[in-house]
């Protein structure tokens, strides 16, 4: 289970970078 728990961490990790950089080109002008 705790291997579980981490593996969703790191993939929430990804996604909130990528929805970030993605908000960063949108807003970016």
């Amino acid at each position: 289970m705790e291997n579980y728990v981490g593996d969703i961490g790191i993939l929430f990790s990804i996604v909130l970078v990528m929805v970030y950089v993605m908000w960063d080109k949108l807003f970016s002008d």
